[in-house]
């Protein structure tokens, strides 16, 4: 319904601009959607109403799905995601098998989901073990920002901050340095949208812990103070109230008082890094 009413105003529009929309063929033989005037005339350029587009909406949309004809194979997608082009199965012992681009492509052959032809796939999973059972034991993965390891037979896992720049082959610069020619402001800004991202990627207290110490050190390098970085994550996980996060903002913030209690209950004599912050 919502591509129709798009459809529907967009023609609205440029009709209103005295303009209709055309298929045109390209000199490699590719076709190119284009608004030209009404009475545009070409022998390869084919008029395109509102009908026909809104057609090809519904084709489109109503053929993007996949269906399994086993119930026990379409189990296995309950915990499968997809955000953008990331893909991330859960609990699928079997996913191996949907990745192989060895699979014969035919209808007798349900693990032949994806056209790996047309798809380039890459297994982020860390040195997936196969039982002998043929399914995935001891695995350790990441997902866009997020790095997630089995612990337990059960299906217990720990999630943690996963950040793909550090894995590169050469050294990057995260962060701008606190003397650079940028707005002062945006600086506490940056800072706290770090640690509060660590909230919905950390699954233990620990870990969040860590991932803050390291936070600070970084900033520390950039040129910040560290009793001030450390009294401004304190008061903006104290003010700052989060929705739902993974871990209890209240159990880190304890934590992290008894951590650091000797610093923030020192006199606030910072220099001018400390506002900065």
């Amino acid at each position: 319904m919502a591509m129709t009413n798009l459809v529907n105003l967009a023609f609205m529009h440029q009709n209103h601009l005295h303009k209709d929309l055309f298929l045109i063929q390209k000199k490699n033989g590719e076709l190119e959607a284009e608004w030209k005037p009404l009475h545009h005339s070409s022998v390869k350029a084919t008029r395109m109403d509102p009908t026909k587009v809104i057609e090809l909406n519904h084709f489109i949309i109503w053929n993007t799905y996949v269906r399994l004809g086993q119930y026990d194979l379409l189990c296995l997608f309950e915990h499968t995601f997809r955000y953008m082009d990331d893909l991330v199965s859960m609990n699928n012992p079997m996913i191996l098998h949907f990745l192989d681009p060895d699979q014969v492509e035919s209808k007798g052959n349900l693990f032949w989901i994806y056209p790996l032809r047309f798809l380039a796939m890459q297994n982020e999973m860390d040195n997936p073990f196969i039982g002998t059972d043929g399914s995935l034991v001891n695995l350790s993965a990441h997902f866009l920002s997020l790095q997630i390891q089995i612990i337990w037979v059960d299906g217990t896992f720990l999630t943690t901050k996963y950040d793909k720049r550090q894995s590169l082959p050469f050294k990057v610069s995260l962060y701008i340095h606190r003397d650079s020619n940028h707005p002062v402001a945006n600086s506490s800004k940056v800072i706290l949208g770090q640690v509060f991202a660590l909230f919905y990627l950390i699954n233990i207290a620990g870990g969040v812990i860590l991932e803050i110490d390291n936070l600070v050190e970084c900033f520390v390098e950039k040129g910040f103070h560290r009793y001030a970085l450390r009294r401004l994550i304190l008061s903006g996980l104290d003010r700052i109230i989060l929705t739902s996060p993974l871990t209890p903002v209240q159990a880190v913030m304890e934590i992290l008082f008894d951590i650091w209690r000797e610093l923030a209950n020192r006199p606030p004599q910072l220099d001018d890094s400390a506002n900065s912050s």
